[in-house]
């Protein structure tokens, strides 16, 4: 059972109950068991068809094993190159580990956390779910919380942000947001909180009534936020988490709370919400919302055809790039330089071609030279959207009154496995008038599909991240 906190006497408990077979159970303590057993008999994340598809694959998989040595000599006498399967074989019991986890810990993490304002999704980090699900059975629930709250550092937040680029409806609310994550950095919860609920509630506001011809935000009860083949937007999910935000609060409470309650915070009730644990519940509540949005966007929302069953060999790779990018992140070691001496960037030979300095460099000799069709391919497509056709009208309104003169690097420095930050001076002609201006340009790593990449590998292009290198962030 997992034990309740004492840190809030207004959060939501955790129910519990006795063995089954206890005597003289109390009606409560019947109650109790009722609750518990019907949440048994509810429609599991586990159940969803990414996941399901992936335990059956690893079943038949698993069944194929057992049947291989009976099978190697027919499979070699038709040239079945089966020593590649021997090595697939080779790396089943890992696997199989893996989806048990991914099948697993998104329903245990919900049933622990969801009544407390925290839900799984799918950009979640598994090994620290795992770790604050047995924080919380082994030590407290406070334990379990804290060590969720503590995941989402400024880096973190900065980091996820960046994958809203993906949601259209988000990219407006960007510049607030960052603003938002100013305050969270600097621990001015009292000035974040507020502003990230708006920024939820308004996100969800504009897709819903685009989607669905209902404008309805994540404030709203008649907001249905649920969504086919999903983590987030299970029924165990955002719709659980919706109404424990906006749960009634009708008294003035100047304790300290740990939810993110919106009525009681927005209209001045709950004066005790400017803490860590309601900040980073607030971020996280929007980062699920994310996986939402986006399957809103794309139209996705409902049960789609089944796809073709993948081959084995696509399983693999699956699982294979997957365990190559939870080893690049754990690995990953920030970089950044600062020039011992004057360097300006312009001729991009001083770089490694596959560098994001190398990426900037060209991007700044096409401003120079004007060519506005070329600097759009060096612009992120995953942060400026695909429809790349419309980049270089769009550059020639930002770029064609200024006459590019130098930049000057002043340091260089990873944010992120996949975001390389340039500060530095840009000097350019405005009107017969030279301005000499500190910016820093954000780059971003996508793959050749326009996706942001979460490893670097020989196919990773680094992009300019922002149309407007000299907008003020």
């Amino acid at each position: 059972m997992v034990p309740t906190s004492p840190i809030d006497a207004d959060r939501p408990k955790n129910l519990g109950g006795r063995v089954m077979g206890a005597p003289r159970w109390s009606q409560k303590e019947n109650q109790i068991w009722n609750v518990v057993t019907e949440k048994m008999d509810e429609e599991r994340i586990q159940d969803i068809r990414s996941i399901k598809k992936l335990l059956e694959d690893q079943s038949n998989f698993t069944a194929l094993r057992k049947v291989m040595p009976f099978m190697r000599p027919f499979l070699k006498l038709l040239k079945v190159d089966v020593s590649k399967m021997d090595d697939a074989f080779e790396k089943l019991d890992a696997m199989k580990d893996q989806l048990n986890r991914l099948a697993t810990v998104p329903d245990k993490f919900n049933d622990t956390f969801a009544s407390l304002g925290w839900i799984m999704y799918e950009m979640m980090n598994l090994d620290v779910a795992e770790k604050a699900i047995s924080l919380a059975e082994n030590e407290s629930i406070d334990a379990g919380e804290q060590e969720l709250a503590n995941y989402y550092t400024p880096e973190q937040v900065r980091w996820r942000l960046l994958t809203m680029y993906g949601v259209s409806a988000f990219h407006s609310r960007m510049e607030l947001a960052n603003k938002a994550l100013t305050d969270y950095e600097a621990d001015r919860y009292h000035a974040c909180v507020p502003v990230v609920l708006a920024l939820l509630d308004g996100m969800i506001n504009e897709i819903h009534g685009k989607q669905k011809g209902l404008r309805r935000g994540f404030s709203s009860g008649e907001a249905d936020l649920e969504a086919w083949d999903s983590i987030a937007g299970h029924s165990k999910g955002l719709n659980e988490l919706k109404k424990i935000f906006n749960t009634g609060r009708y008294s003035t409470v100047t304790e300290p709370i740990t939810v993110p309650y919106r009525n009681g915070i927005m209209h001045g009730m709950d004066l005790g919400y400017d803490n860590k644990i309601v900040a980073a519940k607030a971020w996280a509540a929007l980062f699920a919302a994310r996986e939402w949005a986006m399957k809103a966007e794309q139209g996705l929302l409902e049960e789609q055809p089944e796809e073709p069953k993948k081959s084995w060999k696509e399983v693999f790779h699956v699982i294979d790039e997957s365990n190559k990018v939870k080893k690049y992140q754990d690995e990953w070691v920030p970089r950044e330089w600062t020039p011992e001496e004057e360097t300006f960037i312009l001729d991009s030979n001083i770089f490694d071609i596959q560098s994001p300095e190398y990426n900037l460099a060209e991007f700044l000799l096409l401003w120079k030279q004007k060519n506005y069709g070329k600097m759009g391919n060096h612009l992120s497509r995953y942060m400026n959207g695909h429809e790349v056709k419309a980049f270089p009208a769009q550059i020639r309104s930002i770029y064609s009154k200024l006459q590019f003169t130098s930049f000057k690097v002043e340091r260089v420095f990873e944010t992120a496995p996949s975001i390389t930050l340039v500060n530095g001076v840009v000097e350019y002609i405005d009107n017969a008038s030279s301005v000499s201006k500190n910016i820093t340009v954000r780059i971003v790593a996508e793959t050749p599909e326009g996706e942001m990449a979460l490893r670097i590998t020989d196919e990773t292009i680094w992009r300019v991240m922002d149309m407007n290198i000299l907008a003020e962030r």
